[in-house]
């Protein structure tokens, strides 16, 4: 729809009456020349901002799938540390039997140097009985050095299982700091 140039004029005019002469001259020299198709005109505008809600409603959709995904992850995570934590605890338990049966080992021991140390004349005079003796004992130690391998054994896993949780921790902590740095929300 193109202007005459009367209408032109009588718009001209009609700034003038309402702004006055120096203002209308001001107005018109700033303005800058274009035509009425560099317009933007409504329909164009309503067709952009549909475009944009629509790009934006699939953004929202694909970070609500990531941010889903990583709650999945998350809570498997936590679900793995839970069986790692009961696997600890399981160990710490062995450990506390292992603690314990060696303990009594001690003490049978201790009881067996107390029973030997009491009957030393009656050992002098039984040679063979102490060679008995001896091998239970030498058994015992036996025992004991195993027990004590087991025990090194079990810290070492002790130790690998909380080198791989702390990695585990890690890599979430970074996950999370990774998703925190792309800008992504949790809300």
């Amino acid at each position: 729809m193109e202007t005459s140039e009367q209408e032109l004029f009588g718009l001209l005019n009609r700034l003038t009456d309402i702004l006055g002469e120096d203002w209308e001259r001001k107005l018109m020299e700033n303005s800058p020349p274009v035509s009425w198709d560099d317009l933007v005109t409504k329909e164009w505008a309503e067709a952009k901002f549909a475009s944009i809600r629509g790009e934006i409603s699939r953004v929202e959709v694909d970070l609500s799938k990531e941010i889903a995904g990583l709650r999945t992850e998350v809570a498997d995570l936590r679900t793995e540390v839970d069986g790692l934590r009961t696997e600890v605890d399981g160990l710490r338990t062995e450990v506390a039997d292992l603690r314990t049966e060696v303990d009594g080992l001690r003490t049978e021991v201790a009881d067996l140097r107390t029973a030997l140390a009491g009957q030393t004349e009656k050992i002098a005079g039984q040679s063979e009985k102490i060679a008995g003796q001896t091998e239970k004992i030498a058994g015992l130690h036996t025992e004991i050095a195993s027990l004590h391998t087991e025990i090194a054994s079990l810290h070492t896993v002790i130790a690998s299982q909380t080198r791989t949780m702390a990695l585990m921790f890690a890599g979430f902590a970074s996950t999370v700091c990774a998703a925190l740095a792309g800008g992504i929300w949790f809300g």
